[in-house]
């Protein structure tokens, strides 16, 4: 019944996942957050804001090319590495060297990583308390 469970939600979300994405949809929902922690040490929140309104609007030029790919993880992935350029070229653009914007970018996505890190570390500690097998 659980594997059931799981291959229905997985094929709910790959099929749905234009209806997810388009319009950078759940990833502002996800990075939001992310960016305004992020930034909050070099800009004010007024500038925050518009630094990531022009970032999705960046995003979405860079969209309109991204071709589907074949799964969830290679369509998060494309859409990330889009995200990433757009942020790039919405900092540049806010005045940021290109060493400035990268570092920029690695601690919001370093960020972003261990808080994705923390959730599969806790869903694996559901089935073992046991580091080891977490890790399996």
């Amino acid at each position: 019944m659980t594997d059931s469970i799981w291959k229905e939600l997985f094929t709910s979300l790959s099929s749905n996942m234009n209806s997810f994405v388009s319009n950078a949809g759940i990833y502002r929902k996800i990075l939001n957050p992310f960016l305004r922690e992020g930034l909050s040490d070099y800009y004010a929140n007024d500038q925050i804001e518009t630094l990531i309104e022009m970032l999705w609007i960046k995003y979405a030029d860079l969209e309109i090319s991204i071709p589907d790919q074949r799964s969830l993880g290679g369509e998060t992935n494309v859409r990330l590495a889009a995200f990433t350029i757009a942020l790039y070229h919405s900092l540049t653009a806010a005045g940021k060297t290109k060493e400035e914007a990268t570092r920029i970018i690695f601690d919001i996505s370093w960020h972003v990583y261990s808080k994705m890190a923390d959730i599969a570390w806790s869903m694996a500690g559901m089935f073992s308390d046991q580091t080891y097998s977490r890790i399996l």
